[in-house]
């Protein structure tokens, strides 16, 4: 698949790569807060850092997939790092919510009078299907990340004003052929979109 970068996506990049960078670390941070200082001792503490954290993931996790895809637009491949670095802090984080949390709601439902009981597991259940979920979400995106990766090799400069050459159509009445570069830049300059 031959893919070539819109020089209207380069002016995305700035303002796009600012706010969703915001939009990814802010409401971690938010929940780092919330739930400092860490007594991972205390069960109360658990249930309610995994019930926040279930309520936070979300947003960056769609925050994450569209800054995959200004990254993507752009061929930019430390922003793809920095996004797959970001998506495994995300699979790790609700993974480790989604293993424990089972066994904290259980413990901790024996706290709860029996007055609150259907609503706490009501609770507990939509908090254990957000962690599941954002753990697949993260996953799947973490994968794609991954496998764009290799297929985003820029040598050379990526400016988006320099001559763009694209590949050339093979013979009178045949499908075009498959071009496996683009040249960007200076003669040499080349981004590699191997399928």
């Amino acid at each position: 698949m031959l893919f070539v970068p819109a020089p209207s996506a380069y002016r995305l990049r700035a303002p796009g790569y600012f706010i969703l960078g915001m939009a990814v670390v802010l409401p971690l941070a938010d929940w780092f807060v919330a739930v400092s200082p860490i007594t991972t001792g205390a069960l109360l503490w658990r249930f309610t850092a995994i019930v926040q954290l279930a309520n936070a993931a979300s947003t960056p996790l769609f925050a994450l997939l569209l800054l995959y895809a200004l990254a993507y637009a752009c061929i930019d491949r430390k922003a793809l790092i920095i996004c797959a670095a970001a998506a495994a802090v995300i699979v790790v984080l609700t993974s480790i919510g989604a293993v424990s949390f089972p066994l904290d709601a259980v413990e901790f439902r024996r706290r709860v009078p029996a007055a609150s009981l259907s609503k706490f597991q009501i609770a507990a259940l939509e908090a254990s299907l957000k962690l599941v979920l954002e753990v697949i979400g993260s996953l799947i995106l973490l994968v794609s990340v991954i496998r764009t990766l290799p297929k985003t090799k820029v040598q050379g400069s990526n400016d988006p004003s320099s001559s763009l050459v694209m590949g050339r159509l093979s013979g009178a009445g045949k499908a075009p052929a498959a071009a496996t570069s683009v040249s960007v830049g200076a003669p040499g300059d080349t981004v590699s979109t191997e399928e």
